[in-house]
């Protein structure tokens, strides 16, 4: 049957890749990131703008 033990969602994933053609694209969440041919979401950058100075007096 199956490996006896825990193992991670990213690894059971990595074994069952090789079962799809080399075309075969996925989309995953943040724990995916770095999975060949995933498409994982990405962070977008905070800009940091700090207060007028007339308005804090």
């Amino acid at each position: 049957m199956g490996e006896r033990g825990p193992a991670s969602d990213i690894n059971l994933f990595r074994q069952q890749q090789a079962k799809f053609s080399n075309e075969q694209k996925f989309l995953g969440d943040k724990a995916y990131v770095g999975a060949a041919r995933t498409t994982t979401p990405t962070n977008i950058p905070h800009v940091f703008c700090p207060a007028p100075k007339h308005l804090g007096q």
